[in-house]
């Protein structure tokens, strides 16, 4: 039995849409909504908001390309993202984007537009490039791990001044990839929540994929590009410092601008990380045309190591993919293998023994030692900025799948194979 009878009237929400070779987005942009689906199927959707049955809009579909359409399940497929239901007063998801977020209203499209106008971004890229000469002049102006463990009796104080800095700087970085997004009339939002346990600041700009797809790319990188400006005046201080041009106190200015200096090198190190969906991934995607790249890029992987272990029935088809995709998929591959060697290389030789210092310092403390760099109030601040850091991550998870019990996620067909939500994650 038919889901959607021939004699249906179907109600449609309204939709924006554009076309992207022989796939078109479209999007609901009250909910925040983004689809990818063939372009045959804008015909079939056209028709029904322009109050055709079900059965004309087959027919007609039919007519126009000589095959009978899958109707049921496409429809099904929309229906359960809220872009259509049957005509009988029932009534679709509700609008908005999940989640705490704040909009960027208060940011006019044309400040946006001169903020990301060509003439700063070249100003942006020039200090990056400034930067990266002042480095390879000075090779010593780049921090050492030390760095990031303060001096005796000034931990506290420049952690609480770290972290304050660490914290606009993420919104900086946010506001940054929504500034392209506004100056294009999309809608923003920015807030925070959770990467499973860890508290992380998030934007929302899926509107952006109803834009051409060259206008993405600003938006997708705007964030790289102010931090990597923002690390070049950094070492620019250092270098002037190491050239006695000014002189910064060895135990505070100087260790905080070493600090943050290396904060951003760990921030920037994370776009490497190609088996994440961040934003050096989004560009990627976007150039190469694959429809999910990532999911595709891992299934492909897996079908590598099934053949290795002759585990054919493992195997997932990926013939019906087009040539582009299929180049696109084993390039990113490479990528994706690169990114998670170079993850296990930073967690051995940064973080693991960044962990190890402090841990040394702590225990340094617990047993009295005379060497021992933290203080009483040291100890403080380190616990309360783990519990904040940690304990809030843990606690947003925890609430954000206690609101979400028993409700379906995801804002993308399954079948369709498209990108999950553009939403930047820092």
């Amino acid at each position: 039995m038919a889901v959607y009878p021939p004699d249906t009237f179907v109600a449609v929400r309204p939709f924006s849409h554009i076309r992207n070779g022989e796939e078109v987005t479209i999007g609901d942009i009250e909910r925040q909504v983004f689809l990818t689906i063939p372009v045959e199927g804008l015909d079939i959707l056209t028709s029904l908001a322009e109050g055709r049955t079900v059965g004309d809009s087959a027919r007609s579909f039919e007519e126009k390309y000589a095959e009978q359409p899958d109707i049921d399940d496409f429809l099904t497929a929309l229906e359960s993202e809220g872009f259509l239901h049957p005509a009988d007063g029932r009534e679709v998801a509700e609008p908005g984007p999940q989640g705490r977020f704040w909009r960027l209203d208060w940011i006019s499209q044309r400040t946006a537009q001169r903020l990301c106008s060509w003439p700063v971004v070249t100003l942006l890229l020039l200090i990056t490039v400034a930067g990266i000469a002042l480095t390879i002049a000075d090779p010593a102006i780049i921090p050492p791990l030390q760095s990031l463990v303060f001096p005796k009796g000034n931990y506290a104080a420049l952690t609480l001044i770290m972290m304050a800095w660490a914290f606009a700087s993420v919104i900086l970085h946010e506001v940054a990839h929504l500034v392209v997004a506004r100056a294009r009339g999309v809608d923003t939002h920015i807030g925070f929540g959770n990467v499973v346990y860890t508290l992380v600041a998030q934007t929302n700009m899926n509107g952006m994929w109803m834009v051409g797809r060259s206008a993405r790319y600003l938006s997708f990188v705007y964030g790289l590009i102010v931090d990597a400006a923002s690390v070049a005046i950094l070492l620019g201080v250092v270098w002037a410092d190491h050239q006695g041009l000014i002189v910064l106190s060895p135990a505070w200015s100087g260790q905080l601008v070493s600090a943050l200096v290396f904060m951003y090198f760990l921030r920037i190190s994370f776009q490497f990380f190609f088996y994440l969906r961040n934003d050096i991934y989004y560009v990627m995607a976007t150039a190469s045309g694959a429809r999910n790249l990532m999911g595709d890029t891992e299934v492909f992987l897996r079908n590598g190591i099934a053949r290795l272990l002759r585990r054919h029935d493992r195997l997932v088809d990926q013939s019906s993919f087009s040539r582009r995709e299929r180049w696109s998929i084993r390039a990113y591959s490479v990528l994706y293998l690169i990114g998670r060697v170079f993850a296990i290389v930073m967690l051995v030789t940064v973080y693991l023994p960044l962990v190890y210092l402090y841990l040394a310092e702590l225990f340094l403390v617990a047993t009295g030692h005379e060497d021992a760099t933290f203080g009483v109030l040291d100890v403080v601040v380190a616990a309360v900025s783990f519990l904040v850091l940690t304990g809030g991550g843990i606690g947003y998870w925890a609430y954000d799948m206690w609101r979400n019990r028993g409700r379906k996620t995801g804002s993308v067909v399954e079948g369709s194979r498209s990108e999950p939500s553009a939403g930047v994650v820092t």
